[in-house]
C-alpha cells in the first residue's frame, strides 16, 4: 500500500508539473495575432475597434490588423443578435483567445472594460495627457468569463453649449472620445426642460387669455402659468401632444418655467401650496398622456415650486420621468447627507422613475478645487438603492482641479458597488512614482472644502460660494498644497509622462493661488460699495426677478445686509491697493487660462461667456475704476469671444 501511495503521489506531481504547458491558466497579449471584426460596423462601434488598436499598438509595440477573417488566436469582436439588450456586454478569455460582445452600446462597453480591467488602462481626463497605457508586450490575460449591463441606464456629464462654443476647435471631439471611453451614455431620449414658454408662448395667449397666467399680488404675469385653469390644462395639454409627436422624444417635458412668480389665484389656492397645485397639473397632464400616448412619458423637474414630493397624491402615473436634483457639495456634513436620502425616500415612494441631476463641475466652483468625491460616492450608492434610473449633472473643461470628481463620477456610475477607496487607489496609481504626494496634494485640498462647511449648513448659492473661496483656499492651505505638488514632480524625475500629469494640474493649482486671493479681495471691495456683481447687493440686484417674489433675491439681500453688519472698517488707501492688486491678479488669471487653452485644464469659456454676456464684469470694472483703458486688458484665447 505504501508503494502504490508513493506512485499515486508522484503520477499525481507528474500531472501537475505538465499542467501549466498542456492547459495554461493564462494568455499574453503576446499570443493574440490582431482583431476580427465584421466587415460592417455601426459608426460607434468602428471608433471603438479603432480605439482598441490605437491603445493595442502602443501596449505591444507593434501593429494590429483589423480583418474579418479568423486566423490563430485573436481579439474576436461579436455584435450581439438584436433580440439581446442594447447594453448588454460580454468578455470571454480562454486559451482559444479573446471574445467581445455585446449589443448596440455593449460592444463599446465590452472594448472600453477589456482595456480597463485586463490591460490596465486608464483615462483620467480627456486628451492624450490624461491617458494612461501601460507599455507591456507580454502582459497577461487571466481567463474569465464575464458581462451584465449597467445599473444606470443614463450616465453622463454635460457641457453647456454657452461655455463649448468658446473652446478651441478639436476639444469637443476629444471630450466624446472619453466619454466613449469611460462609458457615459444617454439611450433614452430625454427633454426635462423648463417648458411652458414654449408649449404657452406668451406672446401668443396672454394678450387674449391672460387667466391662463400666473396671478402675482394681484397682476398677471407672463412668467407662469396658472395651472389650475381648466381652460388652460386643455390648451396646454393640446400643444404638449402636439409638440411631443413633433420631436418624437422617449420622454418630453412639461416643467415649469425658470424661476419663480407662481400663481396666487384662488383656484390655485384651493389645492394648497403652490406645490400642491403643480403636482395636481402633472398628475392630469400624465394621465391623460397615459391614455393618448402610452408608450411615452412626461419629465420634470423636482424643482423650485415642483421640488418636495406631493402630500395629497399617493403615487403619480407610471409614465412620470423625475429629474431630481442633487448636490453632493451640501453632503459634507451628516446633516446634509440624512436630508439627501430623505428627500430621495419620499421620491422614491411615488411610482415614478427617477434621474438625478448634479452640479459636479457647474459654474458656480469657478472652476476651482470644489473637491467631493467621497461625498459623490455616497451620493450614487444611495441612489443605487432607490428608484432612480439614471444620473447626469453639469461639468466643465475644468479637469485641473475638478478630475478627481469627475473620475469617482463616471466609475461609481457604471458599478456603484465597486468600493470608493478601490477607485481612489486606482486614480493615484496613474501617478506611478508620485502617487502618494499627489494623493497628500488631492487630500489637503479635499480637507480645506470640508473644513470650511463641516460644522455650518452648507450655502449653496452664488453668492454665498464666491465670496467663500479666499477663506477657504487660503494662503495655508495653499502652501501645503503645493509643498506636495512639488514633491510629486521631484519624484517623478525625467518621467515625461508622469511630468506631463504634474504640469495639467499645476494648471489647477497655479489658477487656484490667483483666484483665491482675487475672489477674496473683491470680496473686500464689494464691501466698500464697489458695484461687483456678486459681492454687493445693488450690483447683484436684478429688478426683473424682484415681482417674482424669487427666495433667491430675498435671501440674496439679506445675505448682503449680514455682510454689511459684520463688515470691518476700512480706509480709502487700502481700498486702492486692493484695487491694484486685483488689477495684477485679474490680468493674471487670463494669462493662465490662456496658457491652459487648448487642454481641458481650465474652462476659458466661463471668462469668455461673461464678457460676451456683459455679466460679471470685474475686471472691467477694477480696470475704469483704476483709469486703464479697456483696451489694456490681457485678450482672451477663447474661439469667437468678443474682448472689451
Amino acid at each position: 500500500m505504501e508503494f502504490m501511495s508513493n506512485r499515486c503521489r508522484s503520477f499525481i506531481l507528474f500531472v501537475l508539473a505538465i499542467l501549466p504547458s498542456a492547459l495554461p491558466a493564462s494568455l499574453t497579449l503576446k499570443d493574440l495575432d490582431g482583431i476580427v471584426a465584421p466587415a460592417k460596423l455601426a459608426a460607434p462601434d468602428q471608433e471603438a475597434v479603432n480605439d482598441l488598436k490605437y491603445h493595442l499598438e502602443i501596449i505591444t509595440g507593434r501593429e494590429w490588423k483589423v480583418g474579418d477573417e479568423r486566423k490563430g488566436k485573436v481579439i474576436e469582436l461579436l455584435p450581439l443578435a438584436e433580440k439581446e439588450s442594447d447594453d448588454v456586454w460580454k468578455i470571454n478569455i480562454s486559451a482559444d483567445g479573446v471574445k467581445l460582445s455585446g449589443g448596440s452600446r455593449g460592444l463599446g462597453y465590452a472594448i472600453s472594460l477589456f482595456l480597463e480591467r485586463h490591460c490596465g488602462v486608464k483615462w483620467l481626463w480627456p486628451g492624450r495627457s490624461g491617458e494612461v497605457i501601460p507599455v507591456n508586450p507580454g502582459r497577461k490575460l487571466e481567463f474569465v468569463s464575464e458581462g451584465g449591463t449597467p445599473r444606470f441606464v443614463r450616465r453622463e456629464l454635460i457641457y453647456s453649449a454657452a461655455y463649448t462654443k468658446f473652446w478651441k476647435p478639436g476639444l469637443r471631439e476629444e471630450l466624446n472620445l472619453w466619454k466613449q471611453r469611460t462609458r457615459q451614455a444617454n439611450p433614452l431620449r430625454t427633454n426635462f426642460g423648463h417648458a411652458w414658454a414654449r408649449i404657452m408662448p406668451p406672446a401668443e395667449y396672454f394678450s387674449a387669455h391672460p387667466e391662463w397666467f400666473a396671478l402675482v399680488a394681484g397682476k398677471r404675469n407672463a412668467a407662469q402659468l396658472c395651472v389650475s385653469n381648466p381652460q388652460l390644462r386643455d390648451q396646454f395639454f393640446k400643444n404638449f401632444v402636439a409638440l411631443s409627436d413633433k420631436t418624437g422624444l422617449d420622454v418630453e417635458s412639461i416643467s415649469a418655467n425658470d424661476g419663480y412668480g407662481f400663481c396666487e389665484c384662488q383656484l390655485c389656492l384651493a389645492k394648497g401650496t403652490s406645490g400642491d397645485a403643480y403636482w395636481d397639473f402633472v398628475n392630469d397632464m400624465a394621465k391623460r398622456f397615459l391614455v393618448e400616448r402610452p408608450n411615452r412619458g412626461v419629465g420634470t423637474f423636482a424643482y423650485t415650486v415642483g421640488r418636495q414630493p406631493p402630500v395629497k397624491i399617493e403615487k403619480l402615473p407610471p409614465n412620470v420621468f423625475l429629474s431630481m436634483t442633487g448636490y453632493a457639495t451640501s453632503m459634507v456634513n451628516e446633516s446634509g447627507r440624512r436630508e439627501f436620502k430623505d428627500f430621495l425616500q419620499g421620491w422614491s415612494s411615488k411610482g415614478i422613475r427617477i434621474m438625478l441631476r448634479e452640479y459636479w463641475g457647474m459654474h458656480y466652483w469657478l472652476d476651482l478645487p470644489a473637491l467631493v468625491p467621497r461625498e459623490i460616492a455616497f451620493e450614487i450608492d444611495t441612489c443605487a438603492n432607490s428608484a432612480v434610473v439614471g444620473a447626469y449633472g453639469e461639468a466643465g473643461k475644468n479637469f485641473a482641479n475638478l478630475a478627481l470628481n469627475y473620475y469617482m463620477v463616471v466609475q461609481k456610475l457604471w458599478d456603484p458597488s465597486r468600493p470608493t477607496e478601490e477607485i481612489f487607489n486606482d486614480f493615484y496609481s496613474a501617478f506611478g512614482v508620485a502617487g502618494k504626494p499627489i494623493r497628500d496634494y488631492q487630500e489637503t485640498l479635499i480637507g480645506a472644502f470640508h473644513d470650511y462647511w463641516q460644522d455650518k449648513p452648507f450655502d449653496g448659492r452664488y453668492v454665498a460660494q464666491i465670496s467663500s473661496y479666499g477663506n477657504i483656499f487660503s494662503p495655508e492651505i495653499l502652501g501645503k498644497a503645493g509643498l506636495h505638488l512639488a514633491a510629486a514632480k521631484a519624484a517623478v524625475g525625467e518621467d515625461a509622462k508622469l511630468l506631463e500629469k504634474i504640469e495639467f494640474l499645476k494648471f489647477g493649482y497655479d489658477y487656484t493661488v490667483v483666484m483665491s486671493e482675487l475672489l477674496g479681495l473683491y470680496e473686500k471691495l464689494g464691501s466698500t460699495g464697489i458695484a461687483l456683481e456678486g459681492f454687493e447687493w445693488q450690483a447683484t440686484a436684478r429688478s426683473a426677478r424682484a415681482h417674482l417674489k424669487s427666495p433667491d433675491f430675498t435671501e440674496n439681500r439679506d445675505f448682503f445686509e449680514g455682510k454689511k453688519r459684520a463688515a470691518a472698517s476700512w480706509k480709502l488707501e487700502e481700498q486702492d491697493q486692493w484695487l491694484k492688486r486685483a488689477w495684477e491678479l485679474g490680468q493674471e488669471r487670463i494669462r493662465i487660462l490662456n496658457r491652459a487653452n487648448g487642454t481641458f485644464a481650465l474652462d476659458e469659456g466661463l471668462l469668455a461667456f461673461a464678457n460676451d454676456r456683459k455679466i460679471r464684469q470685474w475686471h472691467q470694472t477694477v480696470s475704469s475704476l483704476l483709469g486703464i483703458p479697456l483696451e489694456s486688458i490681457e485678450p482672451l484665447l477663447a474661439t469667437g469671444n468678443p474682448q472689451p
